[in-house]
C-alpha cells in the first residue's frame, strides 16, 4: 500500500509506504508515478494507491489512544503536526501485569492482533523512548511503517536525577544497569532520534556529525551558539533535565447533557440559565451514585460561528450546583466582556462579520469522576479556618478569575541542589490519588535539623571574619560573620556537607553546608561557595 499528498511544485509524493512496497524501492518524497512502477513490476499486490488523509489518521490515532487506557490512565500523541506514535506513561501500573517487559509484549500483541505493526520502547523520558523506538538499529528494518506506537516510561522513572515532572514518581523504577543500558543505546543513535528540525538535521550531516554521542562530546556553549536554543532543549528533553509532559488524549465524558433551541441567541443571562439547568441535570445525576466531577466542560455553538468552549477545574470534586454557578457565571464574564454580547468569530474559510455571536446548541459534559466523601460534623467541630470544603472553593473561585496556572502549591521534588529541590504545580486540574498516600509526592532523605523550614529567595553574601581580624583560612567555619550591618557570632557549628549538581545541568554547583548557632540563639543554614571561595545565607530554621 502507498499513500501519497499533493505537493504544489512536484506534484503527488509518496508520504508512507507499507513495509511491502518498501522493500519494493519504494522511498518517502517519491514520485508517485516511480513508486508505482516499482511496486506493479515487483510486488503486484501491495499496488493498492490511496491520497493520504492527515485527519482521518490523527483521529484514528486518537481512537487507538483511548484503546490503550487498558494499560495506562495517561496515554497521549506525540507533539507534532502528524503525528504518529502513541505515548504511555507506565510510572506506577507496569507491576500490574507483571513487570515493564511484560507490559510492552500486552502492548505489541494487542496492536498485532488489530492488524497493526507496531515498535515499542521503554525508556525514562519521553524524547528517549521515541528515539529509541523509531531509530534503533536492530528494529529499523520496517521504516516504512506509519503506524508506530511508543511506549514511554513515565518522566523521572529512569535517570536518577531525571524531574519527575507532573506525575508521581515511579514506585517501580527502571534497574540501575539497564537505566545504563537504554543510555548507551540511545547515545549511538542518529541524530534524527533528537526530533530536529530538518534544516537542523542537514547541517549536522554537512558537519560530519551523525551520532548523539558526537553532539554529546561537544561543548554546550558551541552548540547553542551555533545552532540556538533547538539542539541543546532536545539533549536535554532527553535526558530528563527539562520536563516533557504528555497531552493525554481524554476519554469520553463520564456524564453528558446537551440542549438545542429553536433559535439562535447571544444573550449572556439566557445562555447562564440554560447551561445552568444542565449543570443542574448532571449534578442530581453525580449525586445518585455519590460522585463529584473534577473538571466540568461546557461547549457553546452556533450555526456559522466556531465552537466556544469553557472548562471549570476544580480543586475538589463537586456536585453541588451552588459551587458551580458562581464559577461559570465568570467564565461567561471573561468570555462575554462587560457588555453581555461576544464578538462573532469567523469560522475557518468564512469572512469576519461583527455583530452578536449566535448560540444554538449548549452541552456540559463532566470528566473525571470520582467518589465524593462525606463526613459528619461533630457538636463541638473544628475551627471553620480549617474546612477544606471552603478552602476547595476559595481555590476554585481564585482559579476561575486568575487562571489555572497562577494558583499553585510547592511539591518536593528530587534534587539535590537545594533551590531544584521543588516544583510549583497548579492546584486545579491536577488527578489525585485518593489514597492517604498521595501527598507524599517525595520522601524525605534528611531530617527536619538538616534542612531549615525558612529559605532565602536568593542566597546572601556574607562577610566571614576571623576574631583575631584575620580572613578564616581553608575550609573552617569563621567565628563572626557580617549580614551587612548585622553582626554574627558563631557560637557551635556543625558540618560541613558537600551539595555538587551534575554535569548535564549545565555549569557545576559545587558548595560546602554548614549548621551554625549564633550567640543570640539563632540557627541558620550557610555554605561556602567552593569555586569563588566566598560565604552565603541560605535559609534559617
Amino acid at each position: 500500500m502507498i499513500l501519497y499528498r499533493q505537493h504544489p511544485q512536484r506534484g503527488q509524493l509518496v508520504s508512507a509506504a507499507s513495509p511491502a512496497a518498501w522493500h519494493s524501492g519504494v522511498r518517502l518524497e517519491m514520485p508517485l508515478s516511480e513508486a508505482r512502477s516499482l511496486v506493479e513490476q515487483t510486488r503486484p499486490a501491495a499496488a493498492t494507491i490511496l491520497e493520504h488523509d492527515p485527519e482521518t489518521d490523527r483521529q484514528m490515532l486518537q481512537q487507538l489512544a483511548l484503546d490503550c487506557h487498558q494499560f495506562s490512565p495517561t496515554v497521549g500523541l506525540e507533539q507534532a503536526e502528524q503525528p504518529d506514535c502513541l505515548l504511555l506513561d507506565i510510572t506506577s501500573v507496569s507491576h500490574l501485569f507483571g513487570g515493564m517487559r511484560s507490559l510492552e509484549l500486552r502492548v505489541a500483541d494487542h496492536f498485532r492482533e488489530a492488524g497493526y505493526l507496531v515498535r515499542t520502547a521503554i525508556a525514562p523520558t519521553i524524547g528517549m523512548a521515541w528515539g529509541l523506538a523509531k531509530y534503533q538499529e536492530q528494529r529499523a528494518k520496517d521504516k516504512g511503517n506509519t503506524n508506530s506506537a511508543v511506549l514511554g516510561a513515565a518522566l523521572g522513572a529512569g535517570l536518577p536525577t531525571s524531574p519527575s515532572g507532573p506525575h508521581p514518581p515511579c514506585g517501580h523504577p527502571l534497574p540501575e544497569g539497564e537505566r545504563d543500558t537504554l543510555i548507551s543505546s540511545f547515545s549511538s543513535l542518529s541524530v534524527a532520534a533528537l526530533r530536529l528540525q530538518p534544516a537542523t538535521l542537514q547541517t549536522l550531516h554537512q558537519l560530519g556529525i551523525e551520532r548523539v554521542e558526537q553532539l554529546q562530546c561537544l561543548p554546550r556553549s558551541a552548540l547553542h551558539s551555533r545552532f540556538g536554543d533547538e539542539l541543546t532543549w532536545r539533549l536535554d528533553q532527553a535526558r530528563g533535565v527539562i520536563d516533557e509532559v504528555i497531552t493525554a488524549v481524554q476519554p469520553p465524558a463520564d456524564f453528558y447533557a446537551e440542549q438545542f433551541l429553536d433559535y439562535p441567541i447571544s444573550d449572556r443571562q439566557t445562555m447562564a440559565v440554560v447551561l445552568s439547568r444542565l449543570l443542574g441535570q448532571l449534578c442530581q445525576q453525580m449525586r445518585g451514585r455519590q460522585l463529584g466531577g473534577l473538571v466540568w466542560r461546557c461547549d457553546l455553538r452556533g450555526p456559522h460561528t466556531e465552537p466556544l468552549q469553557m472548562e471549570l477545574k476544580l480543586f475538589q470534586p463537586t456536585a453541588t450546583l451552588a459551587h458551580l454557578t458562581p464559577l461559570l457565571n465568570m467564565q461567561l464574564e471573561d468570555q462575554f466582556g462587560g457588555h453581555g454580547r461576544p464578538r462573532r468569530r469567523a469560522t475557518r474559510g468564512r469572512q469576519h462579520t461583527d455583530g452578536p455571536l449566535q448560540i444554538q446548541e449548549l452541552s456540559v459534559s463532566v470528566r473525571h469522576c470520582v467518589l465524593l466523601v462525606e463526613r459528619q460534623p461533630q457538636l463541638f467541630d473544628e475551627s471553620p479556618h480549617l474546612n477544606r470544603q471552603v478552602l476547595g472553593q476559595l481555590i476554585n473561585r481564585l482559579s476561575s478569575r486568575l487562571g489555572a496556572q497562577q494558583v499553585v502549591a510547592p511539591r518536593l521534588h528530587a534534587s539535590a541542589q537545594v533551590e531544584q529541590a521543588f516544583r510549583f504545580q497548579p492546584l486545579v486540574g491536577v488527578r489525585r490519588r485518593s489514597s492517604g498516600r498521595a501527598g507524599r509526592s517525595v520522601p524525605l532523605a534528611v531530617s527536619p535539623l538538616q534542612r531549615p523550614l525558612r529559605l532565602c529567595p536568593e542566597p546572601l553574601e556574607l562577610s566571614a571574619v576571623s576574631l583575631g581580624g584575620r580572613p578564616p583560612r581553608g575550609s573552617s567555619v569563621p567565628a563572626l560573620f557580617m549580614c551587612g550591618r548585622q553582626r554574627l557570632r558563631v557560637a557551635r557549628r556543625w558540618g560541613p556537607e558537600r551539595i555538587e549538581t551534575a554535569w548535564w545541568r549545565g555549569a557545576t554547583i559545587r558548595r560546602d553546608y554548614w549548621r551554625i548557632e549564633t550567640d543570640d540563639g539563632r540557627w541558620l543554614w550557610v555554605f561556602r561557595n567552593l569555586a569563588n571561595r566566598r560565604w552565603y545565607l541560605h535559609g534559617e530554621f
